[in-house]
């Protein structure tokens, strides 16, 4: 299906050709194949943003090193870690922060009320599958929590009470109920639901870094789509350090693993502590526009 597609690519290098037109500098974001098509239109005037690499988890191949160190643009990496590998190998290579923990309010918690629990089953269309799993396995815990799930913008409402309501759960007041638990239903408020929260489960991809890097522990499973399979999950929980732990049981191995993390402050912020240093501080974005403007512009 790649080689099939190959006619597209071409496509898309002649419209980065013809868009030097109107700018000067391109600034692909992603992984060292979007690098080199950039480079195909518009040179040495690219900076690369790597946030699709890691030392930790998918590491740039020994052929990926010698295009970076041969195209000699400045490549900066995801993490610190990361950049220090590509500097070892001659790469230009600098950590910066990661631009995608940006955007969120400072980190807080109510320490005189029970937990609050965040459910992410992420955004893909598999979302209502996993939010199905993810209520299972609330079923299973009996430890007090306010919990709440953040429905992402990209997919139908519809299709998450559907997914619910098969699982036997009731729509009440913009949450689900099923006997004594109670799971507020809050869609598109990600953003200002995470910093509030003391720990999340789901089976999502971004969200799950972004909420490390707030200092959110995190407990993962296999969902069923393919952006949440036992690979990608097992990928994710090296990414992050220590912050995610991905169970591999079933339901009630789940709920038994966040059970503990429930009952146990100290091991919360422990892993809290190990995502923000995984990811870095906030701020990346400005001080990679920063070093764009200070590469090219000065």
């Amino acid at each position: 299906r790649d080689l099939s597609a190959l006619p597209r690519y071409w496509t898309y290098v002649r419209a980065l050709q013809r868009a030097k037109t109107n700018g000067d500098v391109a600034v692909p974001v992603g992984d060292t194949f979007l690098f080199g098509l950039a480079r195909l239109a518009f040179g040495d005037r690219t900076l690369h943003v790597a946030v699709a690499k890691s030392v930790h988890a998918r590491p740039h191949s020994a052929v990926e090193r010698v295009l970076l160190r041969r195209w000699k643009s400045i490549v900066l990496a995801r993490d610190e870690a990361t950049a220090d590998r590509l500097a070892r190998s001659g790469v230009r290579s600098a950590f910066e922060g990661n631009p995608l923990v940006d955007g969120f309010a400072a980190p807080s918690s109510d320490t005189n009320g029970p937990p609050r629990v965040l459910l992410l089953p992420g955004s893909r269309s598999e979302a209502a599958r996993n939010l199905r799993r993810l209520l299972g396995v609330v079923e299973l815990l009996g430890a007090p929590a306010v919990w709440q799930c953040a429905w992402p913008a990209s997919q139908d409402e519809s299709e998450a009470r559907r997914a619910a309501l098969d699982g036997g759960w009731s729509m009440e007041s913009a949450a689900f109920v099923k006997g004594r638990h109670r799971v507020d239903f809050a869609p598109a408020m990600f953003a200002s639901l995470l910093p509030r929260a003391d720990l999340v489960v789901g089976v999502a991809g971004t969200a799950h870094e972004q909420a490390a890097a707030l200092g959110k522990p995190i407990v993962t499973f296999a969902g069923s789509g393919p952006q949440s399979t036992t690979a990608r999950m097992a990928e994710q929980e090296r990414l992050l350090g220590g912050a995610a732990q991905f169970v591999r049981g079933p339901a009630g191995q789940v709920a038994s693993v966040f059970e503990h993390l429930l009952a146990d402050p100290a091991e919360r912020a422990r892993r809290g502590r190990l995502g923000c240093e995984r990811l870095g501080p906030t701020g990346g974005g400005d001080r990679i526009a920063a070093r764009v403007i200070e590469e090219f512009c000065m």
